[in-house]
Parts: structure tokens; sequence; C-alpha cells
């Protein structure tokens, strides 16, 4: 293997353990955030001059955090579900890499561990987390006197919105199956799901969370918090 081939795969592994780590809210070392940079900074050079370049070369950006901030708590109900969002962002940018990806190279044991990781995270994450939402907050936040008129209707169609985004992953997680097979779909149908759930997570970041924070008080917020932790591990469980 020649010495772009080693940097490729160290970048790839590192760039694995600092998510890992960053998922389970522990801080990344100086020492492989430094590996990182450094790493990244030669690949992108490479890439300028014409070397080639895939999505996991693009995990990480320029500029990036070495030390992780700590992940929200059960008992931030409201942070729990912005850090979900942005979990959420990820997965579709990494969709889009992978798209680019299978066009460029097709699906090899990258393109595989990307489109598995991709799934497991929206079948199982992203199932729990339409139920947070649909379960605790939205039924709360509807039920004060206080919550704006102008939104209720708002948060009525975000749970139509759900069912859209629900039904629009079974086609796209049908593709995943055939890349985590090592075959190349006909037609990777991404956009869709993507540009939905990019509106989807605007809207409720700028309109909806901004509000229920105002409104929440402790003990709801523990009440709502607890809800979640005990989804979550019915989650686990049933996955285990």
């Amino acid at each position: 293997m020649n010495e772009y081939g080693q940097q490729r795969i160290l970048l790839i592994v590192i760039n694995k353990v600092h998510d890992e780590m960053v998922e389970n809210n522990r801080t990344v070392p100086a020492r492989i955030g430094g590996a990182m940079m450094k790493l990244a900074d030669l690949l992108r050079r490479r890439c300028q001059m014409g070397f080639h370049y895939t999505f996991a070369c693009a995990t990480r950006p320029q500029g990036m955090k070495l030390i992780a901030e700590p992940a929200p708590s059960f008992d931030d109900p409201i942070g729990l579900l912005r850090a979900c969002h942005e979990r959420i962002i990820s997965h579709c940018d990494m969709l889009e890499r992978l798209a680019e990806h299978l066009s460029q190279v097709g699906a090899d044991s990258e393109a595989q561990q990307a489109a598995a990781r991709i799934r497991r995270y929206f079948e199982i994450s992203g199932a729990a987390h339409h139920a947070d939402e649909e379960v605790q907050l939205f039924p709360w936040l509807l039920a004060q006197a206080n919550f704006p008129d102008i939104l209720r209707s708002s948060v009525a169609n975000l749970a139509a919105q759900h069912r859209q985004l629900e039904a629009t992953w079974q086609t796209l997680a049908a593709d995943l199956v055939q890349v985590e097979a090592g075959q190349v779909p006909h037609l990777l149908l991404m956009v869709p799901f993507v540009s939905m759930n990019r509106a989807h997570v605007a809207l409720e970041n700028d309109e909806i969370f901004p509000i229920a924070e105002k409104l929440l008080d402790l003990s709801t917020m523990r009440s709502l918090g607890m809800a979640m932790a005990a989804r979550r591990a019915l989650v686990k469980n049933e996955t285990q």
C-alpha cells in the first residue's frame, strides 16, 4: 500500500474513533484531534493536486473542535432533541457523500459501512426521536393555553411530516440494504428524504423549540426527560 493509502486509512480510523467518543459523551484526546487535523490538512492538499478523495475524507470539517461539548442530559429534553437534530443533519450529509462515493467508486467496504451506519441510525434513533416529539412534547405544548395559536397548526403538520419522512425512508432504506450487500442501487433516492429532514429540523429548531423552552417548568422537563430515557432503554433492550 502506498503512503497515500496508508494516510487515508488512518484518517478513516481516527474519524471513527472520534465519532464514537462524541456519541458516548467522552472527551477526544488532544493527540487524536491533532493527528486528525494534520492528516486532514495533508489529504486536502493532495486532493487539490488531483488525488482521489472520497466521502470518508470529508467527515471532519476544517476547524473542528478537539474537545467535544457535553451532550445534553435527559434533564434537558429540548437540548437533547436539538442534539438529535444535529445527528439527523449529520447523517443526511453522510447520505449525500455516500451517493457521490457510489457514483465514483462503487459499493466498496467503506460505502457498505456508511450505509449500515446510516440505516441503523434512522431506524432506531430516528424512530425514537419522532416518538419523543409526538407522544411527549407536542401533546404537552398543545395543552398549554399560552402556546401561540399561530403555531398550533404547525405542530399538527410536524406530526404529519413524520409520516411523510417515514414513507420516503422505506424506499431509501431498501437502497441502503443493497449497498450493504455490495451492490450499487439504480438510483439512491435520498433527495426528498434529505431535503424534508432539513426543512423539518429548521422549523422545529427555529419556531417550536424556543417556545417550548420558555414554557417548560423543571417538573415537566424531568417528566419528559424520564419518558425519553425509558423509551431509549426499551429500544436498546429490543435491539440487543
